[in-house]
């Protein structure tokens, strides 16, 4: 993708530098336009709105799913992963006897997946 921009970027300097060479402005002059097709459009959109959720602000979401405050759990994993396909934040912590383990999806803050397991002692 990054080979198709350079080119069309290349075309684009090329045309602007070879019109502005001409003599005569009566003349005219042909102008080549090179849109991106719709996949290339949304694959740049995707690229800079990817990963807008933190790892502070998952835990925040996944605390707040909960009903609990940071100073009652103890965090044991955050880290970023794979679940059904969606890039997420998963935030794994503990509160007593309980094991809490959620999946906050990177793009929109929405919780993928929670799992609440009691722990053996």
């Amino acid at each position: 993708m990054i080979k198709k921009i350079m080119v069309v970027a290349a075309m684009g300097a090329s045309v602007f530098a070879f019109t502005g060479c001409k003599d005569n402005p009566q003349t005219p002059t042909e102008t080549t336009t090179v849109a991106l097709s719709s996949t290339e459009s949304t694959a740049a959109e995707a690229e800079t709105t990817t990963n807008v959720i933190d790892e502070a602000a998952a835990q925040l979401i996944s605390l707040e799913h909960a009903g609990l405050e940071e100073a009652e759990v103890a965090f044991k994993k955050l880290e970023k992963a794979v679940e059904d396909g969606i890039d997420v934040i998963k935030v794994e912590f503990e509160k007593g006897a309980e094991n809490f383990v959620y999946f906050i999806n990177q793009s929109t803050g929405e919780i993928v997946k929670v799992e609440k397991q009691l722990i053996k002692q």
